[in-house]
């Protein structure tokens, strides 16, 4: 989370065509799984900012 937090390159990169976020096995933590959330949302709006 760190990484993604810090580095927009790697959050744009990483985001840039995933549609869906599914984990199975182990469970992630609250505080992960929403920080990784807020992330996510904010770079499909930066992306679709960036597209129209």
């Amino acid at each position: 989370m760190p990484y993604l937090e810090a580095e927009p390159d790697l959050r744009e990169k990483f985001f840039a065509r995933l549609k869906l976020n599914f984990f199975a096995g182990a469970r992630l933590s609250e505080p992960v799984w929403n920080a990784l959330d807020e992330i996510a949302i904010a770079a499909a709006r930066r992306a679709r900012r960036s597209s129209c």
